[in-house]
Protein backbone atom coordinates (compact mmCIF):
# COMPACT_ATOMS: atom_id res chain seq x y z
CA UNK A 1 0.00 0.00 0.00
CA UNK A 2 1.37 3.48 -0.19
CA UNK A 3 1.99 5.90 2.14
CA UNK A 4 2.10 9.65 2.02
CA UNK A 5 5.44 9.90 1.50
CA UNK A 6 5.26 7.32 -1.63
CA UNK A 7 3.28 9.95 -3.19
CA UNK A 8 5.15 12.55 -2.39
CA UNK A 9 8.77 10.61 -3.97
CA UNK A 10 6.63 10.53 -7.33
CA UNK A 11 8.60 13.16 -9.53
CA UNK A 12 6.01 16.35 -9.72
CA UNK A 13 6.87 16.96 -13.58
CA UNK A 14 5.90 13.38 -14.18
CA UNK A 15 2.45 14.07 -12.31
CA UNK A 16 2.00 17.11 -13.67
CA UNK A 17 1.88 15.32 -17.27
CA UNK A 18 0.10 12.73 -16.18
CA UNK A 19 -2.52 15.27 -15.10
CA UNK A 20 -2.62 17.32 -18.37
CA UNK A 21 -3.25 14.24 -20.21
CA UNK A 22 -6.07 13.50 -18.60
CA UNK A 23 -7.55 17.01 -18.78
CA UNK A 24 -11.10 15.96 -19.04
CA UNK A 25 -10.92 13.64 -16.21
CA UNK A 26 -9.68 16.43 -13.85
CA UNK A 27 -10.84 20.07 -15.09
CA UNK A 28 -9.27 22.66 -12.92
CA UNK A 29 -8.12 20.43 -9.70
CA UNK A 30 -5.04 21.59 -8.43
CA UNK A 31 -1.73 19.41 -8.02
CA UNK A 32 -2.25 18.79 -4.23
CA UNK A 33 -6.11 18.13 -4.94
CA UNK A 34 -5.14 15.09 -7.06
CA UNK A 35 -2.09 14.23 -5.06
CA UNK A 36 -4.81 13.34 -1.79
CA UNK A 37 -7.42 12.24 -3.80
CA UNK A 38 -5.05 9.78 -5.79
CA UNK A 39 -3.74 8.74 -2.37
CA UNK A 40 -7.16 8.35 -0.62
CA UNK A 41 -8.26 6.06 -3.67
CA UNK A 42 -4.77 3.94 -3.39
CA UNK A 43 -4.89 4.05 0.23
CA UNK A 44 -7.66 4.82 2.20
CA UNK A 45 -10.73 3.98 3.31
CA UNK A 46 -12.38 1.22 0.75
CA UNK A 47 -9.29 0.36 -1.03
CA UNK A 48 -8.91 -2.93 -2.33
CA UNK A 49 -6.29 -3.52 -3.94
CA UNK A 50 -2.77 -3.47 -3.25
CA UNK A 51 -1.18 -2.07 -6.34
CA UNK A 52 2.53 -3.28 -6.99
CA UNK A 53 3.66 0.06 -8.38
CA UNK A 54 2.08 3.88 -8.37
CA UNK A 55 1.84 3.70 -12.13
CA UNK A 56 -0.34 0.88 -11.73
CA UNK A 57 -2.42 2.67 -9.31
CA UNK A 58 -2.51 5.48 -11.23
CA UNK A 59 -4.11 3.67 -14.34
CA UNK A 60 -7.19 1.90 -11.48
CA UNK A 61 -7.43 6.19 -10.11
CA UNK A 62 -8.21 7.38 -13.52
CA UNK A 63 -10.28 4.35 -14.53
CA UNK A 64 -12.52 4.92 -11.49
CA UNK A 65 -12.61 8.88 -11.90
CA UNK A 66 -13.71 8.64 -15.34
CA UNK A 67 -16.29 5.68 -14.34
CA UNK A 68 -17.24 8.46 -11.60
CA UNK A 69 -17.81 11.47 -14.25
CA UNK A 70 -19.90 9.37 -16.72
CA UNK A 71 -22.23 8.11 -13.96
CA UNK A 72 -22.48 11.83 -13.23
CA UNK A 73 -22.90 13.01 -16.43
CA UNK A 74 -25.82 10.07 -16.99
CA UNK A 75 -27.46 11.77 -13.50
CA UNK A 76 -27.20 14.98 -14.97
CA UNK A 77 -28.88 13.82 -18.33
CA UNK A 78 -31.65 12.33 -16.86
CA UNK A 79 -32.05 14.97 -14.35
CA UNK A 80 -32.35 17.40 -17.72
CA UNK A 81 -35.06 15.09 -19.51
CA UNK A 82 -36.87 14.99 -16.23
CA UNK A 83 -36.83 18.97 -16.35
CA UNK A 84 -37.74 19.30 -19.98
CA UNK A 85 -41.09 17.12 -19.56
CA UNK A 86 -44.28 19.04 -19.89
CA UNK A 87 -45.51 19.62 -16.67
CA UNK A 88 -48.67 18.97 -15.53
CA UNK A 89 -51.56 20.74 -16.72
CA UNK A 90 -53.12 22.99 -14.38
CA UNK A 91 -56.78 22.82 -14.16
CA UNK A 92 -58.53 26.53 -13.00
CA UNK A 93 -60.92 25.83 -9.82
CA UNK A 94 -62.02 29.26 -9.36
CA UNK A 95 -61.69 32.93 -10.53
CA UNK A 96 -61.82 35.06 -7.23
CA UNK A 97 -61.48 38.68 -6.81
CA UNK A 98 -57.97 39.67 -5.05
CA UNK A 99 -60.01 41.17 -1.82
CA UNK A 100 -61.60 37.80 -0.62
CA UNK A 101 -60.29 36.90 2.70
CA UNK A 102 -58.46 33.35 2.62
CA UNK A 103 -60.81 31.97 5.65
CA UNK A 104 -63.75 32.14 3.54
CA UNK A 105 -61.92 29.62 0.54
CA UNK A 106 -61.99 26.35 1.26
CA UNK A 107 -59.08 23.68 1.49
CA UNK A 108 -58.93 22.99 -1.90
CA UNK A 109 -59.25 26.65 -3.09
CA UNK A 110 -56.43 27.82 -0.44
CA UNK A 111 -54.22 25.04 -1.86
CA UNK A 112 -54.86 25.86 -5.38
CA UNK A 113 -53.57 29.02 -4.52
CA UNK A 114 -49.97 27.33 -3.80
Amino acid sequence: MFSIEDIANIDKTALKTLIEREADIFGVMSLESVERDFLEYANGEGAYEDFRSWRQAWRGYVEARREELEEFAAEMEALEAAKSQPATEEKVIAILPPNVPAKVLSAEHQMALF
